[in-house]
């Protein structure tokens, strides 16, 4: 793994450890989610790190049934695909958060859940 890339993903971690979403903010504007360690015709540009606080939702699913042993005990819950900029993100909903409408603003923040590092929106 380029060591551009290992940083990138490592900050991103860290930033979600401690319940922030990070995007990156490139030298054209461009909003980016998932990390990259550079990006095809733009090799040299050098990406500005942003908190994620809010998006927009566009569309939102309900999983009834979990295919991995360890996360049947999980389910329902509800995924929903978040838009901030040029960026989308799939997140889960809190379980105490009703189900948003499509348009709507959501906030967005990270957890740890056995380990696992999940963004979720509320």
């Amino acid at each position: 793994m380029p060591s551009a890339y290992r940083d990138a993903v490592n900050h991103a971690l860290a930033e979600l450890r401690g319940g922030h979403v990070v995007a990156q903010r490139w030298e054209d504007g461009r909003l980016i989610f998932y990390p990259r360690g550079s990006r095809l015709g733009h090799a040299a540009d050098v990406p500005s790190w942003e908190r994620v606080t809010h998006g927009t939702v566009v569309a939102v699913t309900t999983m009834r049934e979990h295919s991995y042993p360890d996360h049947q005990a999980e389910t329902p819950f509800t995924l929903v695909l978040v838009e901030v900029e040029d960026a989308r993100l799939i997140c889960r909903l809190a379980a105490s958060t009703a189900v948003p409408a499509v348009g709507s603003t959501v906030a967005l923040h990270a957890d740890v859940h056995s380990g696992a590092v999940r963004i979720i929106a509320s």
